[in-house]
């Protein structure tokens, strides 16, 4: 998946799915430097004289390195909300 939405990004990883966030601002930018969201220069992903797309030549590393960033990311969260005293519940209870 290669595209410019946030949100449909985070989704298709945490799907399992490969995906490309392409930054079209500073705050998205920001969000890929963050979160290690994979993404790649446009120019060399979008093909319109052949109407193709593809996904960076390292996106298995670069899906890795969004996975270690989100356990990473989960676990300060997870910190931040038991110094607080909040509880912390990493699934959802059965319904």
């Amino acid at each position: 998946m290669i595209g410019t939405r946030l949100h449909g990004a985070i989704l298709a990883l945490n799907s399992g799915v490969r995906a490309t966030l392409l930054a079209h601002d500073s705050r998205t930018h920001e969000l890929i430097d963050f979160a290690k969201i994979p993404t790649g220069d446009p120019d060399l992903l979008l093909d319109a004289h052949r109407n193709t797309v593809r996904l960076p030549d390292d996106i298995d590393a670069q899906v890795g390195a969004f996975v270690e960033r989100r356990e990473a990311n989960r676990v300060v969260y997870a910190q931040l909300l038991e110094a607080n005293g909040l509880t912390y519940r990493r699934s959802l209870p059965d319904r």
